[in-house]
């Protein structure tokens, strides 16, 4: 019993990248779903870079710079509760 709910864990975890241009497009060769059940996307993260169709990196530095904007408000709202310098450094770690 737990075996299955392992592969079907395994199954919406996954995910498969495929690179291709118009000229030569995506061969995939087995797919474990159908077709019509594949959803095509045009920005990815993979290992904290997002990639988009275009390898451009606008969508990177977006993402980016959103979440240093939340960091900043962050420590912003915690030096005004009075939170010594200190541990805001502790709160932001390395």
């Amino acid at each position: 019993m737990f075996g299955n709910v392992s592969i079907l864990q395994t199954l919406t975890k996954n995910h498969r990248t495929c690179f291709s241009t118009t000229q030569s497009p995506c061969r995939l060769s087995v797919l474990p779903v159908p077709l019509d059940q594949i959803e095509q996307v045009h920005c990815a993260k993979l290992l904290g870079i997002y990639l988009s169709d275009t390898l451009q990196f606008e969508t990177h530095l977006v993402n980016l710079l959103i979440i240093c904007s939340q960091r900043t408000y962050l420590l912003k709202l915690l030096r005004e509760q009075g939170m010594p310098r200190t541990h805001l450094n502790t709160v932001l770690g390395p």
